[in-house]
């Protein structure tokens, strides 16, 4: 008996329809499999780590497999673009407390489907605001058909990529501001969706997602792996 359940036709249709979709929580999951200290065992010092076993290992007990191909079929009938079934990218995303660098890296995503699995999320306690908290604005643009469009709105929309700017967005258009406390996994139109975390508080404990990334539809070498080439993961 499977202990995980969804519904991945409603989640697929949200995603289409409104830019993303909640899962139900995974708490016990990561608990009864020891997922996290797993995770945190395998990534170390390091902020991010790719194709981590225990990444992989949680994906399997919630069975994404449906979700991955009912995106991806409706991507290629709908959308009419040209990805990869086998185009999968997952990153373990480990932020230390008062690691600033980590704080609201607004971007849009290049893969399609961007699902963030909630691993460790900071306790909200004496009034502690900052946890790494997600801003999402899904939808915020249209999917962009042709590469050189891409690139040119990636670089106009980085001007949101700060605090200010996601406030600003927020009096404009629908802007989620997501803790993860319910351990509800987030799956949202990665290359539609503008997202940044805030920072780890210095009296936080450290925060852990995993990130699913699916279906890259730019060129070979459009600008999603050029930027993953950089940053050699």
């Amino acid at each position: 008996m499977k202990l995980y359940k969804y519904d991945a036709d409603k989640s697929c249709q949200e995603i289409f329809e409104q830019g993303f979709s909640y899962l139900p929580s995974i708490k016990k999951l990561i608990d009864q499999n020891n997922i996290l200290d797993d995770a945190l065992a395998e990534i170390g010092s390091k902020t991010y780590s790719t194709d981590n076993a225990a990444h992989l290992k949680l994906m399997d007990l919630m069975n994404l497999e449906p979700l991955f191909e009912r995106v991806f079929n409706k991507a290629t009938k709908d959308l009419k673009v040209n990805i990869n079934k086998s185009d999968r990218y997952f990153v373990a995303r480990k932020v230390n407390p008062g690691q600033s660098s980590e704080k609201y890296r607004g971007h849009f995503d290049s893969h399609l489907l961007t699902i963030v699995l909630p691993i460790r999320i900071p306790i909200a306690r004496d009034g502690l605001v900052e946890r790494g908290e997600l801003k999402a604005a899904p939808n915020a643009r249209k999917f962009p058909k042709y590469e050189i469009i891409n690139i040119f709105q990636k670089a106009y929309w980085k001007k949101y990529a700060s605090e200010e700017g996601f406030s600003f967005l927020s009096k404009k258009t629908r802007v989620l501001t997501e803790y993860f406390d319910d351990y509800r996994p987030l799956a949202f139109f990665g290359t539609t969706t503008l997202h940044g975390n805030n920072y780890v508080s210095e009296k936080a404990e450290s925060r852990l997602t995993f990130l699913c990334h699916l279906y890259d539809p730019s060129p070979k070498y459009g600008v999603g792996a050029l930027m993953r080439k950089i940053r050699g993961r």
